[in-house]
C-alpha cells in the first residue's frame, strides 16, 4: 500500500467517526428511491464514504491506491 501510515490512520478514523451511518446508507443505496444505482455497488459506497471523510491525498496517490486503503479499512472495520 503507497498511503503514508499517518494519512492511513487519519482517514481510517473519518471512516470510524461515520460508520453508525454506513448501514442506513447501505439499504438506501440498494433502494428503489435512489435516484443512481450503482453499477458497482461496494465501489460506490467505499468512494461515497470517502467523499463525506472530506480528505485529500491526491497530492501523492491516486485513485487506485486511495480505493486500496478504502477496502483495507472497510475489512478491518467489517463494514463490507
Amino acid at each position: 500500500m503507497k498511503m503514508k501510515p499517518d494519512d492511513y490512520s487519519q482517514l481510517k478514523q473519518a471512516v470510524q467517526k461515520i460508520a453508525h451511518e454506513i448501514p442506513a446508507y447501505k439499504i438506501w443505496l440498494k433502494s428503489p428511491q435512489n435516484p443512481r444505482p450503482p453499477q458497482d455497488f461496494e465501489l460506490r459506497l467505499r468512494w461515497d464514504v470517502f467523499n463525506v471523510c472530506k480528505l485529500d491525498f491526491y497530492n501523492y496517490l491516486d485513485d487506485s491506491q486511495i480505493d486500496t486503503a478504502l477496502r483495507s479499512i472497510f475489512k478491518e472495520l467489517d463494514l463490507q
